[in-house]
């Protein structure tokens, strides 16, 4: 989970930079971008993969690059 928070931190930082350069339904896209996650785990719970997560899928957004 380390690895999702340094990059939704990331991604906090670059809302500012982005909002004077997109519209509004993209600029909410990229503000509600990873904020959920649901993974899917073995028996053991030793490996885990994402299964599902709600992406803004921008070129330059920390997380979807």
């Amino acid at each position: 989970m380390d690895k999702y928070t340094e990059k939704k931190q990331r991604n906090q930082v670059f809302q500012k930079f982005i909002e004077r350069h997109v519209r509004e339904g993209q600029m909410y896209l990229i503000k509600d971008c990873n904020t959920f996650l649901s993974f899917v785990a073995d028996k053991t719970l030793e490996k885990k993969k994402l299964y599902k997560s709600n992406l803004c899928k921008n070129r330059f957004c920390p997380v979807c690059a």
